[in-house]
């Protein structure tokens, strides 16, 4: 657990006038604690708590480290000693003892039954976090960012070696299965989210997985990874080609490239999320793509691979120096192919920092 959180997270607390803040959420749990399979965690100005499954309870202990009080919880009664919690009746009565009567207590999530039960029984009163947490989020620590980097090395190791590789006669799920077997190899903990290989036509549709079909000659394919190490998430999408391309794809190929440095020199404190999504729709726009280019721009990335800020049309959001975010810009043409180019940008206080750099991130 990195101090910096726990102190931003009991400022929140105390600037609500709330007497502690109760998360259920996975994701925000594992920015606490760096451990996420918990049932509940608690927090107030002195103690942090966390409620784990029982089948968990040794892993949480490895995971979570020291200040942290872990309790191991299981649905049924089950003849073990120690510090564990049977059913969820059990659990209510303990959550509202933390609580205490008529205190205000912040929670991730209002829609939580037990929560809502603990509360109801202390009298107590919700104030919903959740925004709030997002917005501490979305800037990152120093810590964070060595986390972040480390699971970006890894994608981009993945990606340094689809580039040596022949593709035409691979099926889309083989190069797939590469990714997956890869993104474990170089040391990611797991994959931020399925990959995409999208050749040819499919390459047109922004959310294409994979498929049987076989890479051919002349084509797009794009590739959109990302490790996950720690818990933080990487997100990068690369356009290959096979062989050389011409027509439309040729000038989507140059369309997205210049969009994408665009918005990225767009980038930097004070701006308006939405201002640098316009910035890259113009250039598109100019190259004749408006139809083309069908999503927002990026969205920030940490222990979720979507996070705010959000750089689109309509986001209300606005740069903050430490918001790690995407710029994504895509041209999508139906029955021929698609191209994307997705980089990972630090907004700094002079700017921005491109931390994923190699032979196709175009910057």
């Amino acid at each position: 657990m990195i101090k910096g959180k726990l102190d931003a997270l009991r400022v929140l607390i105390r600037d609500k006038g709330a007497s502690a803040l109760i998360l259920t959420k996975p994701s925000n749990m594992g920015y606490l604690l760096g451990y996420e399979d918990g049932v509940l965690a608690y927090l107030d100005s002195s103690t942090v708590k966390v409620v784990v499954p029982l089948l968990d309870y040794d892993r949480a202990m490895e995971l979570i480290g020291s200040g942290v009080e872990v309790l191991a919880y299981s649905g049924y009664k089950l003849p073990v000693e120690g510090n564990f919690i049977f059913g969820s009746d059990e659990l209510a009565r303990l959550v509202s003892s933390w609580v205490g009567q008529g205190s205000s207590v912040m929670v991730d999530d209002p829609n939580n039954q037990l929560i809502s039960k603990a509360l109801n029984a202390a009298n107590a009163k919700p104030i919903n976090a959740s925004a709030d947490i997002q917005d501490i989020r979305s800037v990152k620590s120093a810590e964070e960012l060595e986390l972040i980097k480390r699971a970006i090395d890894i994608t981009l190791k993945v990606l340094d070696e689809l580039y040596s590789m022949r593709l035409v006669g691979m099926r889309e799920r083989d190069v797939a299965a590469y990714i997956y077997q890869g993104l474990i190899r170089h040391g990611g903990d797991g994959l931020a989210f399925n990959p995409i290989v999208g050749s040819g036509p499919n390459g047109a549709k922004p959310h294409h997985t994979h498929s049987d079909r076989v890479i051919g000659e002349g084509e797009t394919v794009v590739v959109d990874i990302g490790a996950r190490y720690r818990l933080y998430c990487a997100d990068v999408t690369r356009t290959l080609t096979t062989g050389g391309i011409e027509g439309r794809l040729r000038d989507a190929y140059e369309a997205v490239v210049e969009a994408s440095r665009s918005a990225i020199r767009a980038i930097k404190p004070g701006v308006k999320a939405s201002d640098v999504d316009a910035e890259a729709r113009r250039v598109i726009n100019e190259y004749g793509f408006s139809w083309g280019f069908i999503h927002s721009l990026g969205h920030g990335v940490g222990v979720e691979v979507h996070e705010k800020p959000l750089l689109g049309p309509s986001s209300s959001d606005t740069l903050r120096a430490g918001n790690v975010v995407t710029v994504e810009p895509g041209v999508y043409i139906k029955g021929v192919g698609g191209v994307r180019v997705e980089n990972m940008v630090l907004v700094t206080e002079g700017g921005a920092e491109v931390l994923t750099r190699d032979r196709y991130a175009y910057v």
